[in-house]
């Protein structure tokens, strides 16, 4: 294939020199973003469940925090024998990892993380806490997975991840309180 000719995230062949393309810098910006970004958000959540059993505020609930962790894996184990059983009879899909955007349900999905984040007593409270541990890892998990690999909702899911990521640091940035206690609970649950 000629150098000045190569497909972007999104599976599209674009010319590099063309003065109607996107530059360089732009497409590589896009692909990180797809191919980086997005992952590391996701497997961020990810990390960010597991490392709740660590956290004070659930010392007494650690048995529950480690059940809905290993609960939401067993979960994703599941859902994706279910999927490469189907797969295995139909067929793969070949979709590209990009497959647009859209902006409403990303906008809708950083509202609705900024009510939780405010919310966080009701919803992480200790008599919720093992089912909420257990959800986001299955969701987080089977996003990354599906993200990358089966790719039939990344529309959704890049719509999702991004308002998500929105929403949080909306948050953050209205209480800048909360980021400081977020990031010292994380400095401290964090051992090497």
């Amino acid at each position: 294939m000629d150098e000045d000719f190569w497909p972007n995230a999104s599976g599209r062949i674009i010319n590099q020199n063309c003065s109607t393309g996107m530059p360089k810098t732009l497409n590589f910006l896009f692909d990180f973003i797809t191919w980086v970004i997005i992952p590391l958000i996701l497997l961020l959540v990810l990390v960010m469940t597991k490392k709740t059993d660590k956290d004070p505020d659930y010392a007494r609930d650690v048995k529950a925090v480690k059940s809905g962790f290993w609960g939401g894996l067993t979960l994703v184990a599941i859902v994706l024998v279910y999927k490469v059983s189907h797969f295995l009879d139909v067929g793969f899909p070949h979709d590209p990892i990009f497959q647009g955007i859209n902006l409403n349900l990303a906008f809708l999905a950083s509202v609705i993380v900024f009510i939780l984040f405010t919310m966080k007593n009701v919803v992480a409270s200790h008599k919720t806490v093992g089912l909420t541990v257990l959800v986001v890892t299955a969701l987080s998990a089977y996003a990354l997975v599906d993200y990358l690999l089966i790719r039939e909702y990344n529309q959704f899911l890049i719509s999702v991840t991004l308002g998500t990521a929105f929403g949080s640091l909306l948050y953050f940035a209205s209480f800048p309180r909360s980021l400081k206690d977020f990031l010292e609970r994380t400095k401290s649950s964090i051992t090497l």
